[in-house]
């Protein structure tokens, strides 16, 4: 399993890159303002969705951090860990503690 974050690449970029990794098997999980998330595996873990929308609520509250970036990051550890939960739990902050190592390391 592996998740990748496309972050605001420019046009050009973007279309390299994903179309890269489309090649290689992975496809778009979710998709919004310019930032991508894909993943190379079909299985789907318990309450994805719901792990999705963490995600993307972290990086709508990190914008004023990330400003004019363009990143691609690896997302696994934090979807890996996810995918060991039998459920989603709003008292773990786990999954938002690796998100915001990987969006912190981004902005500096």
């Amino acid at each position: 399993m592996k998740y990748l974050l496309l972050y605001k690449l420019d046009d050009m970029l973007k279309e390299k890159i994903l179309d890269g990794y489309l090649k290689d098997g992975f496809i778009i999980s979710y998709e919004i303002d310019n930032i991508i998330l894909i993943k190379k595996s079909d299985i789907t873990i318990n309450d994805e969705d719901i792990y999705i929308k963490v995600l993307f609520s972290f990086i709508n509250r990190s914008r004023a951090l990330l400003k004019n970036k363009s990143f691609v990051s690896d997302l696994t550890d934090a979807f890996n860990y996810a995918s060991k939960k039998e459920e989603f739990s709003k008292f773990d902050n786990k999954f938002e503690w690796y998100i915001r190592n990987i969006i912190t390391r981004e902005c500096l």
